[in-house]
């Protein structure tokens, strides 16, 4: 970002303590792979030592889906597509099993983005007009909207899951605007503090778990990593000016994060500390090119 701001000693002592009790009070969340133009996919956990293994791979899954998220209760997902406003529900079981639950054809098309908010809680939103609607899905797979909003911001480019229940960051890669919310268990969104200063030009941002989220530029390796406080304040923790360029996906399952490289098929596990600083895992050099999508939550599983 722009400037780093100096975390105080308390603020530093909440992050630390926070991102402890988050990666050790939830198991961690489960992975789904999907390739949008197959239909392939294929579930994955990582373990406590950072070691990634498949767990079972499809063949059959519906193509096209322009969304695939991870609500963050029990491994609940929602499919929705964009261009038609199909949707269906599912869940990754304990043995690590894909789990189909509910059909839709009836959503809203033209969402932009869909993000998993904590808890089965959703939010679509739409970058151009700044709609957007706050959902939930239960541990069967029910979708419920809960509430409808017109007044959004629009141009938001990325929306991220901070991993601590209902907090999220909004940015816009353009601008370097930036915003906090919350999604209460009503679903009421509520703007919690707003920002003109941050860096433009991030391609990817995401929750690492939880109070930690990670900007990155695709294009250069850079990265940093900022916390989403208690209150909603955003805080730069830690640049990071050595991370390989080239990533697509990155995702984070509540303690530990996974990059992915769907051109090489490359992959890195690893976790961030208290402070933002990353510590390797594993990596991988054998999994499967050209997934489109990456599910989890930053979360872990509730």
């Amino acid at each position: 970002m722009k400037r780093f701001v100096k975390l105080s000693g308390a603020l530093l002592a909440m992050v630390l303590t926070l991102g402890i009790s988050a990666a050790s009070a939830h198991a961690q969340s489960r992975l789904l792979f999907y390739q949008a133009g197959t239909g392939a996919g294929a579930t994955a956990g990582i373990d406590s030592q950072g070691n990634f293994e498949t767990l079972f791979s499809y063949a059959n899954f519906s193509p096209d889906w322009t969304h695939v998220i991870n609500t963050g209760e029990n491994d609940e997902l929602l499919f929705y597509n964009a261009n038609n406003g199909h949707a269906a529900t599912g869940a990754i079981a304990d043995d690590g099993e894909f789990v189909g639950q509910m059909d839709y054809d009836n959503f809203s098309v033209g969402w932009t983005h869909v993000v998993g908010a904590g808890g089965g809680r959703v939010l679509f939103y739409d970058q151009a007009s700044g709609d957007a609607v706050t959902g939930h899905i239960d541990q069967a797979g029910n979708y419920t909207d809960l509430n409808a909003y017109d007044n959004f911001s629009p141009g938001w480019t990325h929306i991220a899951f901070s991993g601590l229940t209902g907090y999220l960051l909004f940015y816009n890669a353009d601008t370097g605007a930036g915003a906090t919310g919350s999604i209460d268990g009503d679903g009421t969104f509520t703007t919690l503090h707003s920002y003109d200063n941050f860096s433009t030009g991030w391609t990817h941002l995401f929750g690492v778990g939880g109070l930690l989220v990670l900007f990155y530029n695709a294009n250069t390796g850079e990265a940093v990593v900022g916390v989403v406080d208690a209150d909603g304040n955003y805080s730069d923790l830690q640049h990071h000016d050595d991370f390989s360029p080239g990533w697509t996906h990155m995702v984070g399952t509540g303690f530990y994060v996974l990059f992915y490289n769907a051109a090489t098929g490359v992959g890195v596990t690893g976790f961030f500390d208290g402070i933002g600083g990353f510590n390797p895992a594993n990596t991988y050099d054998d999994f499967s090119l050209g997934w489109t999508h990456i599910a989890a939550s930053p979360g872990g599983r509730n």
